[in-house]
C-alpha cells in the first residue's frame, strides 16, 4: 500500500526545494521522449493514456554509477527525514527530479526497479496531475499484466510525500494547468 504524508519536510525546506529545483532556470533538466521507459503497452481501465509520454528529468543520485551532482547536497536533510519516517537506515538507490508539462492523460504504468524496494514521490510545487496507483504489482519480467486497473489517485500538493511499495505499478497523470515538479526517491529499508 501507500502512505500520504503532508508537510513531509518543514516550510523553509519546502521553499528551498521549490527555489533550487522548480524556479531555477539553470536547473539541468534533460528531455525524455518516454517518461515510463515501458516497452510493453497494456490497456488501462479507469484512465486515459496520454498521446505523448514526454517529460524532463535529472538524476541527482544513482547508486550503480555512484553518480551525484551539485544538487545532491540539498537532499541530505530529505534523506534524514526518510530514515526518521522509516525508523531505520536506508540504502539509497536513486533520486531523480522530474518535470512534466500540461497535457492530457497518464504515462504508462511502471515500476522503477524490478526487485523489492520502496518509492517516495515528493511534490515540489502545487499543481494538478495525480499520481495514479494500480491494483497490479510487478511479479517478474515475463508477467506484465494485460490490463491495469486504477486503484487510487493521490493529488499533488507542495510538501506532500507518498511512500509506497516500489513493486506496485504507478504512473503520473499529466497536469492540465501548469507544470508538475516532483522528486522520485527509491530506496531499500535496512534491518
Amino acid at each position: 500500500m501507500y502512505q500520504v504524508v503532508d508537510d513531509f519536510v518543514d516550510m523553509p525546506y519546502q521553499q528551498a526545494l521549490l527555489s533550487r529545483i522548480d524556479s531555477n532556470e539553470a536547473f539541468p533538466w534533460g528531455f525524455l521522449q518516454d517518461m515510463s521507459h515501458v516497452e510493453e503497452r497494456s490497456a488501462i481501465e479507469g484512465a486515459k493514456v496520454a498521446p505523448v509520454q514526454h517529460g524532463f528529468e535529472t538524476i541527482l543520485y544513482l547508486i550503480e554509477e555512484d553518480r551525484s551532482n551539485q544538487y545532491t547536497e540539498l537532499l541530505w536533510p530529505f534523506i534524514n527525514k526518510i530514515m526518521y519516517h522509516e525508523q531505520s537506515n536506508i540504502r539509497l538507490l536513486r533520486v531523480k527530479a522530474g518535470l512534466v508539462l500540461p497535457s492530457d492523460g497518464v504515462i504508462y504504468p511502471h515500476v522503477d526497479f524490478s526487485f523489492p524496494h520502496k518509492s517516495l514521490v515528493y511534490y515540489v510545487n502545487n499543481t494538478d496531475g495525480d499520481t495514479v496507483f494500480y491494483k497490479e504489482h510487478f511479479t517478474g519480467h515475463d508477467s506484465v499484466p494485460e490490463t491495469f486497473t486504477v486503484e487510487e489517485r493521490i493529488s499533488p500538493q507542495q510538501g506532500r510525500a507518498v511512500v509506497f511499495d516500489g513493486l506496485q505499478y504507478h504512473s503520473t497523470e499529466y497536469p492540465t494547468h501548469q507544470h508538475r515538479t516532483f522528486l522520485n526517491i527509491n530506496y531499500e529499508v535496512l534491518s
